[in-house]
C-alpha cells in the first residue's frame, strides 16, 4: 500500500472522542479525523470516550449487563448497564484513582 488511494475497503464512519478529556487534546484529534474525513470522504461521530472504554470491555467479553469499574487518569466511576443504558452507581469527586496511584 503505497498511499491512501490504494486503501481497499470503504471508510463511512470515523469516530473521535468527543469528551471528557482535556480540551487541547480534544481539539487536536477532533481537526486529526476531520482531515481523515475529508480524505476518505466519510463522516465523524464525536463518542464519549469513557463509555468507550466501557463498550469494547463489553463487547469484547461478550456481557450483555456488565456491572464496570472504570478507572482512568481523572475519573473512577462504578456503572453499570442495564435498560439499554448505562447508570452511574458511583464516582469520584475529587481525584480518580489514576492519578492516586500513577
Amino acid at each position: 500500500m503505497n498511499n491512501l488511494n490504494d486503501f481497499e475497503r470503504k471508510i463511512n464512519l470515523i469516530s473521535y472522542s468527543a469528551g471528557p478529556g482535556l480540551y487541547p487534546t480534544l481539539v487536536q484529534g477532533y481537526f486529526s479525523v476531520k482531515c481523515f474525513s475529508k480524505i476518505f470522504n466519510s463522516n465523524l461521530i464525536g463518542v464519549n470516550h469513557l463509555i468507550a472504554h466501557a463498550e469494547i470491555v463489553k463487547l469484547y467479553n461478550k456481557f450483555t449487563d456488565p456491572l464496570i469499574l472504570l478507572v482512568s487518569g481523572a475519573n473512577t466511576m462504578l456503572l453499570s448497564f442495564e435498560g439499554n443504558k448505562y447508570r452511574i452507581i458511583g464516582e469520584t469527586l475529587d481525584m480518580g484513582d489514576g492519578k492516586l496511584f500513577r
